[in-house]
This record gives structure tokens, sequence and C-alpha cells, in this order.
């Protein structure tokens, strides 16, 4: 989430986007509901989420899609591997994430996962 406001922050978007950090519920019939109640008012569902897009649908909500820009390049997936890898990543995320990132141990601590990952297989 502090990735997410520092990126809105540095592209001077902060003043027209909220970010909201809600707990996932299990339950796919109460989801839209559970979401209504604790975000304001909207208008249109803005994801590339196809569960998301269903659910909103199904609600009667007004969807659209995001347009993805250089996807390969631009990918959590790809970013962590990388970082696991020691390659540089620096230039595959946001100038707001990249200096966030650059105050923690974000890259060895991803290391770390994945060794702890492949070591319970």
């Amino acid at each position: 989430m502090s990735m997410m406001k520092a990126v809105l922050v540095k592209e001077k978007l902060a003043n027209m986007c909220r970010v909201f950090l809600l707990q996932d519920i299990p339950n796919d019939y109460e989801w839209v509901s559970y979401l209504d109640a604790h975000v304001p008012k909207y208008d249109v569902c803005y994801s590339n989420n196809a569960l998301v897009l269903k659910l909103m649908r199904r609600s009667g909500k007004k969807i659209a899609r995001v347009p993805l820009f250089a996807r390969k390049k631009y990918n959590a997936t790809s970013v962590r591997e990388r970082m696991r890898k020691g390659k540089e990543w620096e230039s595959r995320v946001p100038t707001g994430v990249r200096e966030k990132i650059g105050k923690t141990d974000v890259p060895e601590a991803v290391k770390k996962i994945v060794h702890e990952k492949i070591g319970k297989k």
C-alpha cells in the first residue's frame, strides 16, 4: 500500500485517488456487497482481474479494463524473479516504488522467501 501511495504522490495523482486496504472474504457471492460497504460510492470498477470483473458484472456494476503497458517488462512476478537472481530490476518499477524498495531489504527478503519455499518442497 505504501508503494502504491508513493507512486500516486510521485505522479501527482494522490489528490485524485484513494487507496483502501480491505480484508479478502472467501465468499464470491458476498464480495461485491462487502466492497460496497467499505468504500465510497463509485461509478465504474476498473480491473483486469477476471474474477473481479465477473463478480462486478454479475452485480450489475459498470466495469472497464485498465490498459496494460509493456506487460512483460513491468510485471511483479518478473521483478521478484530478477531480485531473486540478483539481476537489475530497478528499471522495471515506477520511481516511487524504486525509492520505497531502496529503503528496505525487499530484494533480500524475496531471495529468502523463495529459498524457504524451495526448501520445503
